[in-house]
């Protein structure tokens, strides 16, 4: 479902697929790309969790999603009736329409195209507009977190203003309104502590571990963020200065590389940061 503004109408809806979602797309999808309308109520920004890096990422993507807000609350809209009484029928009929009826087409299950999407309420249950978004990957060898403010994180996605960050199916993540408490989970995240931790609860794959999932919380007691606790407060002041760091290498010159490479780069970028939380992060975790 991720869309591609089309360059040639640059104040228009008309969207395309994203090529790059199209590289990562499993075997049936290949080459399935969807052109047509999508209305700014349905577009929302998202991170690709092939994008996340620690204390930052590399990019962020448009998605075209049939769901719409009220007063920062998500309501899934799932019928050709529901777009239409919302004045939206050409969103229907060129988009979630046909991306309904491929997934009817090659799915291996009973659910329908929209009880998949929205699967558990994952995406129903998000705020778009909350202040700080602690993300972490839920797959991979080694854990990755950044933190988004979305206060200053420029939501124009190919040209397009979106309705707010709505978080991709391969991350997971945590909302607060206090920089401080979002930086120290963040910190903790990215920690070797609880890298280490976690080995004993990946599966494996041919490469080694593969899965992350909630296996930080499942390995360490992790204890709520408390603003009295100096520690705490530590941690957070140094994810928040290697999040700094990064945006500046990445603003003088923009990262390149796969995501394993761009994840050490990161890495080797908060060495100073990252020493301090090993501390820190031994004391508050034990």
């Amino acid at each position: 479902m991720n869309a591609a503004h089309h360059a040639t109408w640059p104040t228009s809806p008309a969207s395309m697929t994203d090529p790059d979602a199209n590289q990562a797309a499993k075997k049936d999808y290949k080459g399935l790309l969807l052109q047509g309308t999508i209305a700014d109520d349905y577009v929302y920004a998202t991170l690709l969790s092939k994008h996340l890096i620690p204390f930052g990422y590399e990019r962020l993507h448009m998605v075209a999603l049939p769901i719409y807000q009220e007063n920062n609350i998500l309501h899934l809209v799932t019928t050709e009736t529901d777009f239409l009484n919302r004045g939206d029928a050409d969103t229907w009929d060129s988009w979630f329409q046909t991306a309904s009826e491929i997934w009817d087409r090659l799915k291996k299950s009973k659910t329908t195209f929209f009880q998949q999407l929205n699967h558990h309420n994952k995406i129903t249950l998000q705020k778009p507009q909350s202040a700080y978004k602690v993300l972490y990957a839920a797959s991979g060898k080694n854990l990755a977190s950044c933190v988004l403010d979305t206060s200053k994180l420029s939501l124009v996605i190919y040209g397009r203003t979106t309705q707010g960050f709505i978080a991709d199916h391969k991350t997971y993540w945590y909302d607060t309104a206090s920089q401080e408490e979002a930086h120290y989970l963040c910190a903790l995240l990215n920690s070797d502590v609880i890298n280490k931790a976690i080995k004993g609860y990946q599966s494996q794959g041919t490469f080694g571990q593969r899965d992350i999932h909630r296996t930080p919380f499942e390995a360490c007691t992790i204890p709520m963020f408390d603003s009295t606790n100096s520690d705490h407060l530590a941690l957070a002041q140094e994810s928040i200065k290697a999040h700094e760091d990064l945006a500046f290498i990445q603003q003088s010159k923009p990262l390149k590389g796969g995501v394993v490479a761009l994840r050490n780069l990161a890495r080797k970028q908060a060495t100073a940061q990252l020493k301090a939380i090993e501390i820190l992060t031994a004391r508050v975790v034990g």
